[in-house]
C-alpha cells in the first residue's frame, strides 16, 4: 500500500442509480393519466329545457294518406284541399326547391 493515497473500497462506485427514479417517474405518470381525465371531466350535467322548443326539420316531409281519407302532414290530420296545400307551402317555407323532399306514404289500393 502507498502512504498519502487514499484507498477506495472495492464496490464503491460514484455513479448515480437512475433506475429507482425511473421507476418513480413511470408510476407518477400512471396517476397522473389516471386523474387529469377524472379530474376535467364535468360528470354528468343537467341541461336546461328550452319552454317552447321547435323541432328540426331537416328531413323530407311526410304526408300519409289512410285508405278513410284522411291525410296527415308530419304526423298531424290536415283537411284535403286548399288547406293542405298552405300548410306544405308553410313547411317547405326557407326551403330552397332544389333541397326540398315530400314523402307520400300510402297503401297501393288508395286511389288517388
Amino acid at each position: 500500500m502507498r502512504v498519502g493515497t487514499p484507498s477506495r473500497a472495492p464496490g464503491c462506485l460514484s455513479e448515480i442509480n437512475v433506475t429507482p427514479m425511473a421507476d418513480i417517474m413511470i408510476v407518477l405518470l400512471i396517476i397522473f393519466m389516471v386523474a387529469v381525465p377524472l379530474a376535467t371531466s364535468p360528470g354528468s350535467v343537467a341541461l336546461p329545457r328550452a319552454d317552447h322548443a321547435t323541432e328540426r326539420e331537416d328531413g323530407p316531409v311526410v304526408l300519409t294518406l289512410h285508405a278513410d281519407g284522411t291525410v296527415l302532414l308530419e304526423r298531424l290530420p290536415v283537411p284535403g284541399g286548399p288547406t293542405l296545400r298552405l300548410a306544405l307551402e308553410r313547411r317547405l317555407r326557407g326551403i330552397p326547391p332544389e333541397d326540398r323532399q315530400v314523402v307520400v306514404r300510402a297503401l297501393s289500393t288508395i286511389r288517388l
